[in-house]
């Protein structure tokens, strides 16, 4: 007797996100409930009525692979009444501000302040991941702490190309973290003392780090 999420979902609205992940006999269950406006519970013999409104996401090219087989054609026009194409973040960098003061009130409960400097790399980068790659950089700012951003706050990888450092921020959140502090160590000749104070973080916490990620202090 659990209800599902065409049930749940009562008058109101499913949203399906990843459509593109759908295997094909779930894509035909899904398009005959679409069809018929009903569907029944898993071990049910009663049909209900299926009315609420579908929104569903995709980050694929849903047409390419109706050519390729993996995808219906059929369930793909029953999707696809008012299409809302979304451009990546890489073409619209206007919006990037908002959305990071949007994404930390979301996950910290409150805004931070970023160096002029800062913003501009975050504003500059391609962000191939879109704004889940955004969302990983900040909970990486985030769990330094500290109330003001600047560049060497941020995940970085590789050199400084162009007089910018390249930003990575698809690395898990551990490893972005790990090259953080082995960055802000290096830099202080390897003081913990002012290392913790650069990090915003205690002495103790600093010397766990440490021993957590491998990084000898005396290597």
């Amino acid at each position: 007797m659990r209800r599902g999420l065409f049930e749940t979902a009562g008058d109101g609205t499913l949203f399906l996100d990843e459509i593109e992940s759908l295997s094909l006999n779930v894509q035909a269950k899904l398009l005959r409930v679409l069809q018929e406006k009903n569907y029944r519970r898993v071990g049910g013999r009663k049909d209900l009525k299926f009315s609420a409104r579908i929104v569903s996401a995709t980050n694929q090219d849903l047409e390419k692979l109706i050519a390729e087989g993996a995808f219906r054609r059929d369930l793909y026009y029953r999707f696809a009444v008012l299409p809302i194409k979304i451009p990546p973040l890489r073409e619209r960098p206007e919006d990037i501000p908002e959305l990071i003061d949007h994404l930390l009130k979301r996950r910290a409960g409150r805004p931070l302040k970023f160096s002029t400097e800062a913003m501009q790399v975050l504003i500059g980068h391609q962000w191939p991941g879109n704004v889940r790659e955004l969302e990983n950089a900040l909970s990486y700012i985030s769990a330094l702490g500290g109330d003001f951003v600047t560049v060497e706050d941020l995940p970085l990888s590789g050199g400084r190309p162009g007089g910018a450092p390249a930003f990575d921020g698809n690395l898990p959140l551990a490893e972005l973290e790990r090259q953080h502090i082995l960055r802000v160590f290096e830099s202080t000749g390897r003081n913990r003392v002012q290392t913790a104070r650069q990090l915003g973080i205690d002495r103790r916490t600093l010397y766990n780090k440490l021993r957590l990620f491998g990084i000898d202090e005396n290597s």
